[in-house]
């Protein structure tokens, strides 16, 4: 690329005034691209003049070769992109020909190209003044938070729904906030029962499985409290938080009683269901479930549309054990499983309590 046209290019993207840069990505890549074309298109005399190569030539070149690359990924990247508004790509001076520390340097230092226009903000005046006034009203109340001013705090909270209406984008985040003063303020017992109300006041959010997760923490049973189940009387065939969901999904899980080499009884599984279950296209995973002496390593087959599926495998597989994992070899129980009682399981981790749903509602 000849010195001039690069440099052109280069001081019409740096210009101080965001006016006189191009109006867009698109054109700058049409600029750029032009650069090239004009070159290939171009027959030198072969008695032309040869320049003197630069002393820092090498240096040049892969200066260059960097801004090459960064371009075209730019370039690539922008329309599938976005949400990419702008990107600093770096430039040496004295690849347009200009000395840094001369009189004819350009003021905007670093050198560098800005790509791109500010992406404007698409929310009207007064939405944006309103929720910019809440977002700052939130990171006041956590600071009061965080230099342990706990009553401050609490009262800023309890205003919230009057100032910013109860259904603010941040409401979930106050309440899991009002809950750390609660259990600062309050103690253990009022802390407790103030993580349940946001379990159960939001139990889509992040924030309600944070609070699940502090509950768990504090040896809590998750099934109590507003509008849990401790308050209603367990469902016909229920032990512990396992449910009777004969007509939900299922899974099948294999459970190891001692540890084996997984990959190794996963070949034999796939190869079983292969050659006994190739349409239903099932699938695996390993996981393990369970702490020290309790850890059982488990084998996951999904999917089955209900019940009556998950245990058509496992009578199968009692039909051809001879095909499936050999019980001298390996001490194992294939217990199906519904969606939810699965969850369950790797929450609980407790495989002997599912085992006693299992025997209950599934070996009759």
């Amino acid at each position: 690329v000849i010195r001039e046209d690069f440099g052109s290019f280069f001081e019409r993207a740096l210009k101080r005034d965001f006016r006189g840069r191009f109006d867009n990505a698109e054109d700058m890549l049409r600029a750029w691209r032009a650069i090239f074309t004009a070159r290939q298109s171009a027959h030198p005399s072969d008695t032309a003049p040869v320049s003197e190569r630069p002393r820092d030539a090498a240096d040049a070149r892969r200066r260059l070769n960097d801004g090459n690359r960064a371009f075209a990924d730019l370039f690539t990247h922008l329309a599938s992109q976005p949400e990419l508004s702008r990107r600093v790509i770096p430039v040496d001076a004295r690849d347009l020909g200009l000395s840094a520390g001369g009189d004819v340097a350009p003021a905007q230092r670093p050198y560098a190209a800005r790509v791109g226009q500010p992406r404007l903000d698409p929310r009207p005046a007064n939405i944006k003044a309103k929720e910019d006034k809440l977002t700052t009203y939130y990171d006041e109340t956590l600071q009061n938070f965080e230099q342990r001013q706990y009553q401050q705090a609490f009262d800023r909270i309890n205003k919230v729904g009057e100032m910013f209406g109860g259904q603010n984008k941040l409401m979930p985040r106050f309440a899991l906030f009002g809950v750390m003063c609660v259990g600062n303020l309050k103690g253990k017992e009022a802390y407790v029962e103030a993580l349940r109300e946001v379990v159960a006041k939001y139990p889509n959010d992040p924030e309600s499985t944070r609070a699940k997760e502090i509950l768990r923490l504090l040896g809590e049973n998750l099934g109590t409290g507003p509008g849990q189940q401790r308050d209603l009387p367990p469902a016909e065939g229920q032990v512990g938080n396992y449910k009777v969901t004969d007509d939900q999904l299922h899974y099948v899980i294999v459970v190891f009683n001692e540890e084996i080499v997984l990959n190794e009884a996963k070949i034999i599984v796939s190869d079983y269901n292969e050659k006994y279950h190739k349409l239903q296209k099932l699938r695996m995973n390993n996981i393990i479930i369970g702490d020290g002496e309790a850890k059982k390593q488990v084998i996951a087959i999904r999917r089955y549309n209900d019940k009556k599926e998950a245990m058509e495998y496992l009578d199968t597989t009692r039909k051809n054990g001879k095909d499936y994992l050999d019980p001298s070899k390996f001490k194992f129980d294939v217990l199906p499983i519904s969606q939810d009682n699965y969850k369950e399981l790797l929450k609980t981790k407790n495989i002997d309590e599912y085992k006693e749903f299992f025997d209950k509602n599934y070996s009759k």
